[in-house]
């Protein structure tokens, strides 16, 4: 992932990231933080809710960030 000089992620459209890009770029790379990984997790757990409810061809490989 690519960021701005003042941290926007470029380019300025919806990009694709793994889960793993995501982890470590805004979870793994902020040590002091108290909230983020529960964030994460908590977001984990939607994506397995939602799985469940619309059936198991869902994909979350990458995922469209924006």
């Amino acid at each position: 992932m690519e960021f701005d000089l003042n941290g926007n992620l470029k380019p300025y459209s919806p990009i694709e990231a793994t889960i793993d890009e995501i982890r470590r770029n805004f979870v793994d790379n902020f040590k002091g933080s108290t909230s983020r990984e529960r964030i994460f997790d908590s977001y984990l757990g939607y994506i397995n809710d939602f799985k469940q409810t619309i059936g198991a061809d869902f994909s979350n490989s990458s995922t469209a960030v924006s």
